[in-house]
């Protein structure tokens, strides 16, 4: 131990124009650390000037010490300039043993390193707090909100203790009502948020205002368009009310459109309100059509007018709801089973889910295939059935079962995953209540005994 301690003192009590290779442990002698050490260290080494290492008065500086250790097993410092002031006072403290070595040790020092430092250990050293702030990622939002929080804390008063005969009134005023006994921490009296964030909290709610607010409005806009295209009388009219209240809107809006800033309140209110009803809305005229006017040709129109407007809009008004209603009504009106592998594979392509309904499309168009192929149907749709095209069209249908299958066996696995991790999350929570209740209940045990 004494040994290893001398030796670290004599390795770093070196001269600047010293090597490097004795300064570093020699498993970390690379060419990288020490260009590293030399440029990002350089400030740091060891200059240290010492009793032992001061010029004489002729400007000569003594030669380097070394330690050896004698037979007595104590170190004895042996100096170039024998016979010299230096040398016989390093001579008693030699002599003095173990007493002159912990006072060598205790000798005041400019630098300290501790054993077995490596270059790269301290990688801020040097550094001031205004350059680790302009090094990280805090924002300057939120670099002012942190300081004016600390500025806040630093002019905060110790709450004062408050009088039993408050306490106790405000004790018996408080009744609990609920499992958690009242409201929730945020309605209690003095939970608020502090001053420097209070306003976070206010633009916060005034958020969630807005957003209760435009769920209601789509709500209300949702219906209305539905009722009006219900009272429709033909197709034509459906489709025409579909174009008037929603296409038009949507190419109004202009979601593709460079000058995205230009867009007034208006038009913003209107995204808002089709973000959250389009889809709906979509699936409605088509089944409309579908059900009501069986012949129409506008249902299998939604599809192309939808991309036609725009990327952004395709997007944004396409589900797996619309395509299997797409493929239904194909199917039904033309019996086109290429048709259907084309849908197919622009989900696949434009990454749309496939769900337990696309896959009922597929095998009821299997079935009604093989019944009309043994002739239940009339000689007709069996020899209709039975041609090369159509038996090459089943084959390319049955091509994608398989992948249906494994999309939707691996939805559902997703899903269960996702909701055995809500169900952890929400037995952590309620362990956090129980917790809460618990403490609760032996806050108002111990405030009532004080009473």
């Amino acid at each position: 131990m004494l040994s290893s301690r001398c030796i670290t003192r004599a390795a770093l009590t070196l001269p600047p124009d010293a090597p490097l290779e004795s300064v570093l442990p020699f498993l970390s002698q690379t060419r990288t650390i020490q260009r590293a050490f030399a440029s990002t260290q350089s400030d740091a080494r060891p200059r240290t000037i010492t009793r032992r290492r001061r010029a004489t008065n002729d400007g000569q500086v003594p030669p380097r010490e070394s330690a050896v250790r004698s037979s007595a097993g104590r170190f004895d410092v042996k100096l170039g300039a024998e016979g010299s002031k230096e040398w016989m006072r390093e001579k008693i403290r030699a002599d003095d043993g173990h007493a002159g070595i912990r006072r060598r040790r205790a000798a005041p020092r400019t630098t300290e390193f501790r054993d077995g430092y490596l270059p790269f250990e301290d990688g801020t050293q040097g550094s001031s707090i205004l350059d680790r702030v302009d090094r990280g990622t805090m924002t300057p939002r939120e670099l002012e909100i942190f300081e004016e929080l600390l500025r806040k804390g630093a002019q905060v008063k110790q709450p004062q203790k408050e009088p039993a005969s408050r306490r106790k009134t405000s004790d018996q005023g408080y009744r609990p009502d609920s499992k958690r006994y009242g409201a929730s921490a945020q309605d209690r009296p003095g939970a608020k948020f502090p001053e420097a964030i209070r306003h976070l909290a206010e633009e916060s709610a005034e958020l969630r205002q807005k957003a209760t607010a435009v769920d209601t409005s789509a709500e209300e806009y949702q219906a209305s368009v539905k009722s009006i295209m219900d009272l429709a009388s033909t197709d034509a009219d459906a489709w025409r009310i579909l174009e008037d209240h929603v296409f038009q809107t949507l190419r109004a809006i202009g979601l593709d459109s460079k000058d995205q800033a230009a867009r007034d309140e208006e038009k913003t209110r209107d995204l808002q309100l089709l973000t959250n009803t389009l889809p709906d809305l979509l699936l409605h005229v088509m089944r409309l059509m579908d059900n009501r006017f069986p012949s129409s040709p506008y249902g299998l129109a939604v599809i192309p007018a939808l991309r036609k407007i725009g990327p952004s809009a395709f997007t944004l008004g396409a589900t797996t709801d619309l395509f299997n209603e797409h493929m239904r009504i194909i199917y039904r009106q033309y019996s086109d089973v290429d048709a259907v592998v084309e849908v197919l594979s622009e989900m696949d392509k434009e990454v749309y889910d496939y769900n337990a309904d696309t896959k009922d499309i597929i095998q009821s168009i299997f079935t009604h295939a093989n019944v009309a192929a043994r002739g239940h149907l009339g000689p007709g749709l069996q020899a209709f059935w039975s041609t090369d095209r159509k038996t090459r069209s089943l084959e390319k249908l049955k091509r994608w079962v398989g992948t249906i299958e494994s999309r939707i066996y691996e939805a559902e696995v997703r899903r269960a995953m996702s909701k055995a991790a809500d169900g952890l999350v929400g037995d952590e929570e309620e362990e956090e209540d129980d917790d809460d209740d618990v403490s609760e209940r032996l806050a108002i045990a111990d405030s009532a005994n004080s009473v």
